[in-house]
């Protein structure tokens, strides 16, 4: 790691740790009024916006297989989260705002990574993120700070494996992979969530969600594989801010 951080780095490291702080945080407020099927699915839209995003704000021009992959990838989440139909709650607008920022962390990832050390930016973003949510703990959570003492090891674990480890693979792997691969490979999120309750916690799988799985890890394998037929040009597309 180069631990010696040039000053036009900052503005994005700030920016990528207020996204991730920002999203995580409506998904997390919106789960109070809605169902965890719904979270899931709406969270996972990011699939969709961004390339839509890429397409309004970027001037980028994307392949059919991509959006016909972004949905294919939707369709597969919808039939995974929630089998028995997705009934709208109040707290489906929050997941969606986040998904909106998801999808907008994920293209910001893949400008700078080229620009910056990865792991420092990594642990850039991380401690913009953590001074946020300590901000916004302190200033609006405080009476929940007694449960620490049974959810630590609970917290422990969600900080440093699900954030810290996986979304530092992030970052490096969009070093090697489009924003819209990466969105697309990230949805497979919610099928290893899906086998990891079947083996751990005896959740049953129904036929419609390994159908919903399928689809998913279809989309994946057809978009790496169309990519491995373009020149590189083509599969890390602009760099530019």
């Amino acid at each position: 790691i180069q631990w010696k951080i040039e000053k036009s780095s900052l503005p994005w490291m700030g920016l990528a740790g207020a996204l991730l702080f920002a999203a995580s945080t409506l998904q997390q407020a919106g789960l109070q009024w809605t169902t965890a099927a719904n979270a899931a699915f709406i969270t996972t839209l990011y699939v969709v916006f961004v390339p839509l995003l890429l397409v309004l704000f970027w001037k980028q021009r994307l392949p059919w297989l991509n959006w016909a992959a972004a949905l294919l990838a939707i369709t597969g989440v919808k039939l995974l989260s929630s089998p028995g139909g997705l009934q709208l709650a109040p707290g489906d607008g929050m997941e969606l705002a986040g998904s909106v920022i998801w999808a907008l962390h994920v293209i910001l990832v893949s400008r700078v990574v080229f620009r910056m050390d990865a792991l420092q930016f990594s642990i850039g973003q991380y401690l913009v993120c953590g001074l946020l949510n300590l901000a916004a703990a302190l200033f609006f959570d405080m009476h929940t700070a007694p449960g620490l003492v049974t959810a630590w090891w609970t917290v422990l674990f969600g900080g440093a494996i699900s954030v810290g480890l996986g979304y530092t693979l992030q970052v490096f792997g969009q070093k090697y992979s489009p924003p819209t691969d990466a969105a697309l490979i990230l949805s497979s999120e919610s099928v290893f969530a899906a086998f990891a309750g079947y083996l751990f916690l005896q959740e049953g799988l129904l036929p419609v969600q390994l159908a919903g799985c399928a689809l998913i890890l279809a989309s994946i394998i057809v978009v790496q594989i169309w990519g491995s037929r373009q020149p590189a040009a083509q599969k890390t597309g602009p760099v530019s801010y």
